[in-house]
């Protein structure tokens, strides 16, 4: 299962670092759009998988989990220092951009009739869009 979360977390990456490249514009929100790029892959759903199995005190994916999880905030701490995101704290906002674009999607994969991913992603833009300008 380590090699599983390995492999699927350095695909997500390969998958962000080419949407970022690619984004037309660079900050904040294209980070949110790159994540909902790599979540809306058909297999970004091994995530939420094997997330359940990871939070368990004693999984024997915990810590490759953890690792994981602490090199794409590391990547998205690394992105908004590179593009001078308006943000203080990049390490803060990238665990909150990360916690709240996980919610949306486990959400989404819950109950994705009821849960529009893509409304959900551009309210999200929008606050933090809005909190970065009333700065």
């Amino acid at each position: 299962m380590r090699a599983v979360v390995e492999e699927s977390f350095q695909k997500a990456m390969s998958h962000l670092r080419d949407h970022l490249a690619a984004a037309p514009e660079q900050g904040v929100e294209a980070l949110i759009e790159a994540n909902f790029a790599v979540m809306s892959q058909p297999n970004a759903r091994i995530f939420a998988t094997i997330l359940l199995e990871a939070v368990g005190e004693d999984s024997p994916v915990r810590a490759a989990y953890a690792e994981q999880y602490r090199i794409l905030r590391r990547s998205y701490a690394e992105y908004l220092r590179s593009v001078s995101a308006p943000v203080t704290d990049p390490d803060a906002v990238a665990v909150a951009l990360l916690g709240a674009t996980l919610g949306i999607n486990i959400q989404h994969r819950l109950d994705p009739e009821h849960v529009d991913r893509r409304a959900a992603v551009t309210a999200l833009e929008s606050v933090c869009t809005r909190a970065l300008t009333e700065r």
